[in-house]
């Protein structure tokens, strides 16, 4: 996913919104700013520039109900498991 692997890493963020709203509607400027911005106050960059490159996908409705899948989860979690350089949170 990213050309150095050693000097570089690749962030997912997640925001929740609705279609429409201030947020949804955002430039890509103005949401890499915000990201940028709410990343330098947590500690996570140290500059601005530490920013290489980005891309925002708005998915409409993205979350589905998973009734009755639950009991699955630990397959997901050892299918999941075997990727070394993979770490899921949330």
């Amino acid at each position: 996913m990213v050309k150095d692997p050693e000097h570089t890493v690749w962030i997912g963020l997640e925001y929740f919104c609705a279609e429409g709203d201030k947020f949804w509607n955002m430039t890509e400027e103005e949401h890499v700013k915000l990201t940028t911005e709410e990343l330098l106050r947590m500690g996570v960059l140290g500059s601005a520039d530490d920013v290489e490159d980005s891309h925002r996908e708005k998915i409409k409705k993205a979350y589905p109900a998973y009734f009755d899948t639950y009991s699955e989860m630990d397959k997901l979690v050892d299918y999941l498991s075997g990727f070394d350089n993979l770490y899921c949170m949330g």
